[in-house]
């Protein structure tokens, strides 16, 4: 049985919203969001109406080398099974908050 058989996706919706005060951001393999959590809206500020279908890069700063960060995660991802980064994110109103993030392959 596949997991979207055992966990569908209104059940997996409901996980997501249940949990507020870590954020929850799901990927595609080129870094698109397509879930985004109660919890990354109470951090980030945006919600999940406006992240859907942007990239992550909208929340890492500029100045960081935003893309090549992001490009980092997604490929040691890929090869090694996950991929980790820490640093500040950009929140909806300007402000800045230290976060740790892991991306499963």
């Amino acid at each position: 049985m596949n997991t979207a058989s055992r966990f569908p996706a209104e059940r997996l919706q409901q996980v997501l919203d249940s949990v507020v005060d870590t954020g929850i951001i799901r990927l595609d393999v080129n870094g698109t969001i397509t879930d985004w959590s109660k919890g990354a809206e109470a951090l980030l500020g945006w919600s999940q109406d406006e992240m859907l279908g942007e990239t992550l890069v909208a929340i890492f700063p500029p100045e960081g080398g935003a893309a090549a960060l992001l490009g980092a995660e997604l490929a040691d991802a890929r090869s090694k099974g996950k991929g980790s980064g820490e640093g500040w994110r950009l929140q909806k109103g300007g402000g800045r908050i230290w976060a740790v993030g892991e991306t499963p392959r």
